[in-house]
């Protein structure tokens, strides 16, 4: 069991601001990753409402630059799964699959995961039903559904429409989604929206396609994205009054895993920054 100051869970731009400003007060956090530095920016294309960056930026390349800024001030993420944290010995015990960490002070930017669909769509789907784009990046000439009306949903259309045909499919009246990627949406010839469309059932064809079977209508499909909403990635949590550790200055959440709908790389970096400096001076003030 290795024993730690400060651990971070989550590499995105909170964990990543975070880890930033920690050493800036000259503290070494320990940051803790599952899958790849970036956190849900993996998933994003065009980040247009960041500052500095006025014409956006792609979220491969703002990546790209927090990884460098990591780099430059020594901070390498270990990249283990966190299975678990609970209480232990007055600290808090960190589990991944092969190694058990015990930290003093820990900030979770653990983010978001999907919801996931119904059990009949993921059985009749399988292997073509998905919760993202990242796999369908370089899949070109296929008529690809997507069910969701938010962020998510818009977003991932207009990175995929480039080759393909999609169909957005909503519940609600209206987009959930934000004013400006509606408006981009809009301007694609390769999209249509359609809302106040629940799904009622999916056939699976013999050559492997899709029918999606709505009120009054169907639409056949190659593939099929499920961006339907998000809730906070703390299932990890074992026996652990999270109140009770935040009170005592031990335990900061930040990030998505605590905005609900309020998914943006800003807010998030803010938050990362925020949650360092505030554990930072409990740290200092239990010691001296």
């Amino acid at each position: 069991m290795k024993k730690v100051d400060f651990a971070i869970i989550g590499a995105g731009p909170c964990g990543i601001s975070a880890a930033i400003q920690l050493k800036k007060s000259g503290i070494e956090p320990m940051l803790f990753e599952k899958e790849s530095v970036g956190g849900l920016l993996n998933y994003a294309g065009m980040i247009d409402n960041y500052p500095g960056f006025p014409e956006g930026i792609k979220s491969e390349e703002l990546i790209k630059r927090m990884h460098s800024h990591l780099k430059k001030i020594g901070v390498k993420p270990i990249f283990e799964e966190v299975k678990c944290v609970e209480k232990h010995l007055g600290r808090l015990l960190i589990r991944s699959a092969s190694n058990e960490y015990l930290a003093r002070y820990l900030i979770l930017c653990t983010g978001t995961r999907c919801k996931k669909a119904d059990e009949w769509i993921e059985k009749k789907a399988k292997d073509r039903l998905s919760y993202d784009v990242k796999q369908l990046k370089d899949v070109s000439g296929k008529k690809i559904a997507i069910i969701g009306s938010g962020d998510a949903a818009f977003d991932y259309a207009l990175q995929i429409s480039g080759k393909n045909k999609v169909y957005v499919f909503g519940r609600s009246q209206v987009p959930r989604a934000i004013k400006s990627l509606v408006r981009l949406v809009k301007k694609e010839n390769n999209i249509d929206v359609f809302m106040e469309n629940k799904i009622q059932g999916i056939d699976a064809l013999n050559d492997g396609r899709l029918k999606l079977l709505f009120d009054n209508h169907t639409c056949i499909v190659d593939y099929l994205v499920c961006a339907i909403g998000r809730i906070p990635n703390i299932d990890f949590i074992k026996g652990l009054n999270l109140d009770n550790e935040k009170q005592k200055g031990r335990l900061k959440i930040a990030g998505s895993v605590c905005t609900g709908n309020y998914r943006q790389t800003a807010i998030a970096v803010g938050m990362g920054i925020k949650a360092a400096m505030e554990i930072s001076e409990n740290a200092f003030e239990n010691n001296s």
